[in-house]
């Protein structure tokens, strides 16, 4: 479902009249398709200002989406939000990607997660090894992670044990594990380069 809070105060226009006017979703950027949404908004009780729309996607495949919502006021004015979210196949946990940059790194790198698991409590654990295999930095995150895309966490290019690591190849993991146990990994490279 596509769940949408709309405020304008000059009041929300999903009358559909004005070549180009209607509340529309594009997903994965194909505008050719749009999803028309005047008859999907419902206004707040009492107001002409705010309402919300609610659209059922059907059919959508397995994997990341992109999502942007575009809207108009009755002055003829649009506003444009977009979102990323996963379509998995059941409720366990999904990373489907997890993006290590800047990568090659000079002094720090950040670990942007997509997955599944968004506004719900979850144990993410960051794994950092050198290529003989050992284990140069560990990292635990604990909380909710507010979106289907986000930066989880960030390293200092520092190992647990002190000091800093030499330039080289590394391999990160990580671990995400929700409130029921449940959990999945997901693996990569990230080259730290010495810094100039």
């Amino acid at each position: 479902w596509l769940f949408a809070r709309i405020f304008d105060d000059s009041g929300i226009n999903t009358s559909g009249n004005g070549i180009g006017h209607d509340a529309k979703a594009i997903l994965d950027g194909d505008a050719s398709r749009p999803f028309v949404l005047n008859e999907y908004f419902v206004s707040d009780l009492d107001t002409y200002q705010r309402g919300s729309i609610r659209f059922p996607f059907q059919g959508l495949s397995e994997g990341e989406h992109h999502l942007e919502l575009k809207v108009w006021d009755v002055a003829n004015n649009s506003a444009t939000a977009e979102t990323h979210f996963v379509v998995a196949s059941s409720l366990n946990v999904a990373l489907v990607q997890v993006l290590a940059y800047p990568n090659p790194a000079l002094d720090h790198v950040t670990f942007r997660m997509t997955g599944n698991q968004a506004c719900k409590p979850a144990t993410v654990t960051l794994d950092v090894f050198n290529v003989q295999g050992s284990r140069v930095h560990e990292q635990t995150f604990e909380g909710e992670v507010l979106g289907f895309r986000d930066d989880v966490m960030s390293w200092d290019l520092k190992p647990s044990s002190g000091g800093s690591v030499p330039p080289g190849v590394y391999v990160f993991r990580v671990t995400w594990e929700n409130e029921f146990g449940q959990s999945a990994q997901y693996a990569d490279k990230l080259v730290v380069l010495r810094p100039q």
